[in-house]
């Protein structure tokens, strides 16, 4: 940016410059210096007490000959999994429902949001006592309703990651829900009003017409969906802490371990950026699927 003295707008060049400074030294100190720091640290064996030794791509031959690395990937990959579809599904199908012009129908819609806004520290300690395997209160409505003896969700590695999905499930499906409920409600009345008219049923309109309208959030949906997935760390550490046997220990959750409880900076600059690599090739894949992002 030019600021010649006969540029007729040199005094709005310098406040703007003034006004943009702060904001540029926070991204460079805060942002663009920790993610080149991390990028040169996942070269080195650097551990906060000595200096960073350069050991080239060690960091990233020991992931790859890790076998537990692996098994947290795949926790990872079946968490992914096991989140994603039913965050679309249940949030596509919960907005057909709050769409509907009844009396109160805001009062659902605050209720189905409100899991959004609550912390995960106080929710997670909410659901550790309702999955609870001996007292918990959804075994003792299984046993008290059906007759039949719940599994021991948290403590069961069988269960352990099932219970984690449906916490994250009923925590975030308010938000997806919003987001398709505010895309519905831009699809003209009038295109399903001509459907009816030619004789078409609910479900007909609704795979036919809705879904197809509805691709651009679809696409917001399911990316935002894949990338908070892989970035899972929340409700693992207060519910879970990784366990049991490993059996919901992620990748982010296994970077905080490594990073800040055995200081081994290298290794945890290492796994953050095989994270990135991931999340950016599966967002890129998405994207370019969706033929720019804009139709799903």
């Amino acid at each position: 940016m030019k600021l010649n003295k006969s540029d007729p707008f040199r005094k709005e060049k310098i406040m703007g410059l003034i006004f943009v400074t702060p904001l540029l030294v926070g991204f460079l100190v805060f942002s663009a210096y920790p993610l080149v720091s991390s990028i040169y640290l996942s070269f080195t064996d650097y551990n906060i007490y000595t200096k960073p030794n350069f050991i080239g791509f060690q960091n990233y031959i020991n992931l790859l000959n890790d076998a537990r690395f692996w098994k947290i990937m795949k926790n990872t990959v079946l968490y992914v999994a096991g989140n994603v579809p039913l965050q679309v599904v249940l949030s596509l199908l919960l907005a057909n429902l709050l769409n509907k012009k009844l009396r109160g129908i805001t009062i659902f819609r605050t209720a189905f949001y409100i899991p959004v806004i609550t912390s995960w520290v106080a929710a997670g300690v909410t659901l550790r006592w309702i999955l609870a395997s001996e007292v918990g209160l959804l075994n003792t409505l299984l046993w008290s309703i059906f007759h039949v003896k719940g599994p021991a969700w948290l403590m069961d590695p069988r269960w352990a990651m099932i219970s984690v999905i449906m916490a994250n499930v009923w925590k975030g499906v308010g938000f997806n829900t919003m987001l398709y409920l505010a895309g519905l409600q831009d699809i003209p009345e009038e295109i399903n009003d001509a459907a009816l008219v030619d004789g078409t049923t609910k479900i007909q309109r609704f795979f036919y017409i809705t879904i197809p309208l509805l691709r651009p959030t679809t696409f917001f949906v399911s990316a935002m969906a894949i990338i908070n997935s892989f970035q899972v760390f929340d409700n693992v550490y207060v519910m879970t802490g990784g366990g049991p046997m490993d059996a919901t220990r992620v990748i982010v959750y296994h970077l905080y371990q490594v990073g800040f409880l055995f200081l081994r900076m290298g290794e945890a600059s290492a796994i953050a950026w095989v994270l990135f690599v991931i999340i950016f090739s599966i967002s890129y894949f998405r994207w370019r699927q969706s033929g720019g992002g804009y139709y799903a």
